[in-house]
């Protein structure tokens, strides 16, 4: 169960902007809460503070058949200040980015400048601030939408479980230049997965015998070159005997 969507939410249509249009969407339901808490002598100096990252399932207000999700960066309180009055959980207000928004959005806006097809397409960004019935009043209140992708995901949080490990060797060799494409492309754009690797991250669409990569990104750390291990990385391959751990967990943002 969700514990940090706030009920003002759970009613509440989401405007977005992009490139001077806006688009309006409804929360149908939270399909995942990540919340980064810390208690106040854990403060960074830069003045970040504790959100929960909420991504909802929306339909479009003046379509309700098109969905997409809707990812919010909400100020949360400082951890033992939950029950704390309003007033005292308002003086924790802030409007500093959170850097998973920060990341995200400078993440999806190359890739949407890159016109890569292998992601969710962006379709835009807003902000607001949280009433006096929210977690933190006066807090920051961020929005990311981007569409949902087509195709069957090629695994789950089993291990060796899901579509890809059921396809004959063949497909298998066709999927991993599918996704090999997929992360050239994300390349080019100067973005790099920042989800933890696996296949639950990655869809296999079979009209176009194509990839697309979900989860969280980010803007790549140094230039980024394709390499046969990224196959390993991301479950799609078993390692050699001579591929340790540490090769497989690199950091390639």
């Amino acid at each position: 169960m969700a514990r940090y969507v706030p009920h003002w939410l759970q009613g509440s249509i989401i405007t977005i902007a992009k490139g001077g249009n806006t688009t309006s969407w409804k929360p149908v339901e939270c399909m995942a809460e990540l919340p980064i808490e810390a208690y106040q002598h854990d403060r960074i100096g830069d003045g970040r503070m504790p959100y929960v990252q909420l991504d909802l399932l929306c339909h479009r207000v003046s379509d309700t058949s098109t969905q997409a999700i809707i990812s919010v960066f909400l100020q949360i309180p400082w951890t033992g200040t939950e029950s704390a009055r309003r007033d005292e959980r308002a003086k924790q207000a802030s409007q500093t980015q959170p850097d998973g928004f920060r990341l995200l959005l400078e993440a999806y806006r190359r890739l949407d400048a890159g016109n890569c097809t292998h992601t969710p397409s962006f379709l835009g960004a807003s902000a607001t601030i949280q009433g006096l019935d929210s977690w933190v009043p006066g807090g920051f209140v961020y929005y990311i939408g981007y569409t949902q992708v087509p195709g069957t995901q090629l695994g789950n949080s089993m291990i060796g479980r899901g579509f890809f490990y059921e396809c004959p060797p063949e497909k298998q060799d066709v999927i991993r230049e599918a996704f090999k494409e997929a992360l050239i492309s994300m390349g080019e754009c100067g973005v790099a997965s920042r989800s933890f690797p696996n296949p639950r991250h990655l869809y296999w669409l079979e009209e176009s015998q194509k990839i697309f990569v979900t989860g969280s990104f980010q803007v790549s750390k140094r230039p980024w070159v394709w390499e046969p291990v990224e196959w390993i990385r991301w479950g799609l391959q078993e390692p050699p005997e001579e591929v340790f751990l540490l090769d497989l967990c690199d950091d390639r943002g």
